[in-house]
């Protein structure tokens, strides 16, 4: 069975946010930016091992959406999505998309 998974991750530097997998929708953030919104959507196949895991478009139009360049928001929600690490771990989620945003931002 495939699945897709939901968070909504907080698009400002250091804001740390949480979310939810589909089904168990929960949204919440933290500090003083909480507008800024990324919602990190990934598609799971029904295999453990990533092979068709991709992000929807919906994390790519929010990264968009929050001043990123569809260059930029691609590689992001792709490495996130791709990442075997990540699979399952939505803290871990979380982070890695604050941390490639703040890279981006920087230059």
């Amino acid at each position: 069975m495939s699945t897709t998974s939901i968070l909504a991750v907080s698009a400002a530097l250091l804001v740390l946010g949480s979310g939810a997998q589909a089904h168990d929708v929960t949204r919440h953030s933290h500090g003083a930016h909480g507008d800024n919104v990324v919602l990190v959507s990934c598609y799971r196949g029904p295999w453990e091992a990533v092979i068709w895991d991709r992000p929807n478009d919906i994390f790519i139009e929010t990264l968009e959406a929050n001043g990123l360049s569809t260059q930029d928001a691609i590689r992001i929600a792709e490495a996130v999505c791709r990442d075997p690490r990540l699979v399952g771990d939505r803290d871990a989620m979380v982070k890695q998309v604050q941390k490639l945003v703040r890279e981006v931002r920087r230059g």
